[in-house]
């Protein structure tokens, strides 16, 4: 589950226009989004703080941001946990007994 996961937010990262590593080991995803800082900076999104607030808002789930992690908080970077992505026990429960995972996440 937390493969199909994880490649399939790295693939819809990629396909925005974020620079992102493809998952290998780890339950996280980095992403850097300074590619996207002109439609960011259109939504009030100008720094890691800022769009550690704007992802936490849209996506309903934590997405840190680089600063905290020691990069420049300047930087547009931010941690993703694909797994955040199911809502709760039952949703995970119906991604793990799902031939397709990922149709079950929101």
């Amino acid at each position: 589950l937390f493969g199909a996961l994880a490649t399939a937010a790295h693939g819809r990262l990629a396909l925005a226009g974020a620079l992102c590593r493809p998952p290998q080991a780890g339950p996280f995803l980095y992403a850097d989004l300074g590619e996207l800082r002109p439609a960011l900076a259109a939504r009030g999104v100008s720094d890691s703080v800022e769009l550690e607030d704007h992802l936490g808002a849209r996506l309903g789930v934590r997405a840190p941001g680089g600063h905290r992690f020691a990069d420049d908080p300047d930087a547009l970077r931010v941690r993703f946990s694909p797994l955040a992505l199911l809502p709760g026990d039952a949703a995970r429960q119906r991604a793990l007994d799902a031939a397709e995972p990922v149709s079950y996440t929101h």
